[in-house]
Parts: C-alpha cells; structure tokens; sequence
C-alpha cells in the first residue's frame, strides 16, 4: 500500500474542481479526525487483493473463499505490511492505533474475486519475456510536479503497444465512471513515463459491489496525445491549487471532502440553495390559486438535493466529534440514544433461572433461519452442484423506484399508472 502525495490522484477529482480545497483540509489534518469506516474496510480489501494478486502466480491459484471466517486482514502502515490474523484476535488488534484490521468475509471475497480475475485475464495474455507487471507501484510524478503521485494498483506494460493501468474501487455506495476518470488518466500519466515506448494507455476500473450498466469491469483507452491534454491540465490545477489565494468552488466533488464541514463556499451555496426564492420566478404557474413550482424549477432543486444532504450530514459529523472531544458548540450538547435491553448471563444461566418460572427452554430460542442464496452457495464439497441448485431456486426481485439524477448509470423505468392519477397533466 503506498503513502499519498499531496497532490494525489485519489483525490484529483476534487482538487482539479476546488483548488482551495488542499490548503482547507491541510488546516485540520493535525485535528485527530480518523479515517471513516468505509475507508478502513476499502484499505482492508485492497490488501487482501495485492497480496491475492501478488501470490497467485507461485503459490496459486488461491481462492479468496478460503479465508472467509478464519482470519483477518493485518494492515500496519508504518511498516506497509500485509498479514492474516486469527479472527479471536480482531478485539484486540482493533484497539491498536497502528493497525488497520477489518474481518474478511463473504461479501469481500466475492467482491476481490472479481479484481484478481480480471489480472488473471490480463496475465493470460502477457508474454512475460518482454511485457513488465508493478502491483501496488508508487507512480514517482515528482518529475511533473512536486507535489503529484499515486499508488497504481496493477499495471501491464507491453512494449510499443497499449498498456493496462487497472483501479480497484471496494466501495458500494457511489459508482465510479472510467471515462473521462481524473484519478485513473492521473495513474495512466504516471505509468506511461516509466515506458513512455507505449502507444496508448487502457484505463480500467473493477468496482464489484456498485451496479453498473456495463458491469463490474469497465475500460476506456486513451491516446497519447489525449494523455499529453490531461497531463496540462493536472499541471495547471496545480499551479492554481498553489496560488496564495486558491478558490474554493462548490459542486458535487464537495461529497467526500474532509473540509466540508468548515467550508465557507460550501456554506455559501447551501444556503444559496436552501434560501433560493422561487416566489418571485416567472416560471411559477398557478394550480388552484396556489403558486407551485414549476417541473422545470422542481429538477433545478434536486439538482441540490446531494449536496445539501452531503453538507448536512458532515456538519452533523463535525459537531459530534467536537462535542465527543470536550469542546463546546454554541446551542448543541452530546447525549446518548437510546438502546435496547440485552441480556447479561450465558444463555445457559437464562435457560436455567427461567426455568423456575415453568418457561420451557424451547421457547427461549428463536427458530433457526435459512442461510442466504450466496451464503448457500458456498456450502458443501461440491460448489458448482451447490450453485447449480441454488440457482433453481433463486430470483432477484426487482427493488422499489427511487428518484436519481439522469445521469445516473441505472436504466429508467416505467412510471406507475395508479400514481400518475395523483398529478394534474403540466
């Protein structure tokens, strides 16, 4: 696992939009904020996958499968060391500051499954006597820019032909795109200078646990010359991020910014947002003598909608680690929520002291429940007859419709009849 630089590719999509965003949450970085659980369980999960990758050629081929429920991923970042660790140590380890521990289960083998196929597939087509392979390699882009560099997942050069830059994504909740990818054209830019040979550079993002349309595993392939454009324009976001006066811009890139909470330009175009007087607009049209928003009004707010959540949420966030530190906050305290009652005795000693009043220990238990189809799956010494019989028994029932952005890669569905006799034709 390698170290960010100041200007890392990881993060190229918000400090090419907001270059006044670096200096911002360089000001907190020494505030003791911890990194989220999501980001500890995607460090856990590429881990695991660099080792997987990096071991399957001599000690392969492995199956992530056999290390679901018999240990841990061991993530000592001082040392950039990768181990297994039983899983009765996971309390312990969990409390050490130095470490970063996550359980590897069933959800997280599938999910880098899926990334060490795709490597397989790319090896099954090297010719290992003149084509070079880097896993984790540290991309040195200090030649461009001191401040630029990154960590390439995998990479496959193939001389005087096209090279394989590929970008695991562990997370679920926001779907990466390929195209146009600031963090994925930054690596392509920094793997191309080791073989600057290479004729052009195929970009691919695996992201199993985000549904795509064009699947887990999406490429782009870029030209050098589109490669030498890009390659501007990271040095020109850098010479404005460097400025004494770097502007903050407010937009969609804000969504996992660190400095969110205190950031006056996000304040500023919240409340622009929240206080936006659509009273007064032209637009509105008048339905039972009552002025409403017009459709058109209507998607400018949602629009917003992530945004305004996004900051909401991160100011909440700010809040309650000031509070949990000791601080105060003008208006706010810390509380505690309410939880429910738990037992504290064995369930043998319940059983037991329940029996004096005539409970049968039958009815101190719940009925067992049936595993899960993918859980069912990985049951049983024949696993392609399990699958197999499995799958006769499955469906996917199909989810309930929410609203999303029309850019959003999910396909649109049918309106439903009996709603839309709820709306006037507008």
């Amino acid at each position: 696992m390698g170290t960010h630089a100041r200007l890392s590719a990881s993060n190229a999509y918000r400090w090419m939009a907001c270059p006044g965003s670096v200096r911002l949450c360089e000001s907190i970085q020494s505030d003791g904020r911890g990194s989220s659980v999501y980001a500890r369980e995607g460090s856990a999960a590429h881990a695991f996958g660099e080792w997987l990758i990096t071991n399957d050629l001599t000690d392969g081929p492995l199956d992530p499968d056999d290390f679901i429920g018999v240990g841990a991923v061991l993530e000592i970042p001082a040392e950039d060391n990768f181990e297994f660790a039983p899983a009765v140590d996971l309390d312990a380890l969990s409390k050490d500051p130095n470490v970063v521990v996550w359980p590897i289960d069933e959800d997280m083998a599938d999910a880098v499954s899926v990334y060490l196929e795709h490597i397989r597939f790319l090896r099954s087509t090297a010719n290992f006597a003149i084509d070079v392979e880097y896993i984790e390699k540290n991309l040195d882009m200090t030649w461009l820019h001191p401040d630029f560099g990154g960590t390439g997942d995998h990479i496959l050069a193939r001389s005087f032909g096209r090279m394989h830059v590929t970008d695991y994504k562990h997370g679920r909740g926001v779907v990466v795109e390929v195209v146009d990818n600031e963090q994925g054209l930054k690596y392509g830019v920094g793997a191309r200078h080791l073989h600057p040979e290479v004729d052009e550079v195929e970009i691919t993002i695996v992201q199993p646990r985000a549904a795509h349309p064009d699947g887990p595993v999406r490429s782009a392939v870029y030209t050098r010359a589109q490669l030498d454009e890009f390659e501007q324009k990271l040095v020109d976001a850098a010479e404005e991020v460097g400025r004494p006066n770097a502007p903050l811009r407010a937009g969609n890139h804000c969504k996992f910014c660190g400095a969110l909470a205190i950031c006056p330009e996000a304040r500023e175009e919240a409340e622009r947002q929240a206080a936006a007087d659509f009273a007064d607009d032209p637009d509105d049209f008048e339905q039972d003598d009552v002025k409403v928003l017009s459709r058109e009004q209507l998607g400018e707010n949602l629009k917003w909608v992530e945004f305004l959540e996004g900051w909401c949420k991160a100011v909440e966030g700010e809040g309650l680690l000031r509070l949990r530190a000791g601080r105060s906050v003008p208006g706010q305290k810390l509380v505690r929520k309410g939880t429910n009652r738990r037992l504290t005795e064995e369930a043998d000693e319940v059983v037991r002291r329940l029996k004096k009043a005539k409970v049968l220990k039958a009815d101190c238990f719940k009925p067992p429940v049936l595993k899960t189809p993918a859980q069912l799956e990985k049951t049983g010494p024949n696993r392609a007859l399990t699958k197999s019989i499995v799958a006769d028994m499955t469906e996917k029932p199909l989810g309930e419709t929410t609203i999303a952005h029309d850019m959003d890669p999910r396909p649109a569905v049918e309106p439903d009849e009996a709603a839309a006799e709820d709306f006037p034709d507008d």
